[in-house]
């Protein structure tokens, strides 16, 4: 384990329109406002996403079960706004839900917006946090 303690900056409030990629917009929002870190929460509606859903085994590295949403769905979300190699790193995990299936997946790629999505976004400060590719796991992870 590993951590560091900051403070709280800026708290922003975000509508996503109808069609917007919101992993798109909230990469050109964080360059737009200088967002190293921070916390995101968000609700409202998704039409069309590539998801992973769990890896398709239990291995290290994990080879991602990736799926698409194709309509409509619920979505509430939460997730993080890092950097790696100094660029804004977005990563979001959704409740996805349509009709009587709901789904967590972590939201990749596309990801545009049905309706609205209205999203918060809580900067932290003082801290030194970026994402770096860990090549044992396959994964990038937080390092401080």
């Amino acid at each position: 384990m590993d951590y560091c303690e900051g403070k709280q900056g800026r708290t922003f409030l975000i509508r996503f329109d109808h069609n917007e990629n919101i992993i798109e917009e909230l990469q050109k929002f964080a360059v737009k406002e200088r967002i190293v870190y921070a916390w995101l929460f968000c609700l409202g509606a998704i039409k069309r996403a590539d998801i992973v859903c769990g890896p398709k085994e239990t291995t290290v590295p994990p080879l991602p079960l990736w799926h698409q949403i194709i309509e409509g769905h619920e979505i509430i979300a939460i997730g993080n706004i890092t950097r790696l190699d100094d660029e804004p790193a977005i990563h979001l995990h959704a409740g996805l839900g349509r009709a009587d299936k709901a789904r967590i997946s972590c939201i990749r790629k596309i990801s545009e917006t049905y309706l609205t999505i209205e999203c918060l976004v809580m900067e932290y400060t003082d801290v030194s946090i970026h994402r770096k590719e860990n090549k044992e796991m396959g994964i990038n992870t937080l390092h401080f």
